[in-house]
């Protein structure tokens, strides 16, 4: 988890997030921006090996989706 993640793990609403990630980026949004991309490459990664490990019978058919819809 990166260092900004921990910072407003908590928080449930989206603007107090977005400040909490400009906070923790020292008000940069270029910097905030690059976090979240980075953040969302990981993740996707992550997704993709454990779609790659998991068997179709461990995850009961569940198949990880790459893309959300808004």
């Amino acid at each position: 988890m990166s260092v900004q993640a921990r910072e407003f793990q908590e928080i449930n609403d989206d603007e107090a997030v977005a400040h909490a990630l400009l906070k923790a980026c020292n008000g940069d949004p270029i910097a905030a921006i690059v976090s979240v991309v980075r953040d969302a490459e990981f993740l996707t990664d992550q997704l993709e090996i454990a779609r790659t490990l998991l068997s179709h019978g461990m995850g009961r058919g569940w198949k990880p989706e790459f893309d959300r819809s808004a």
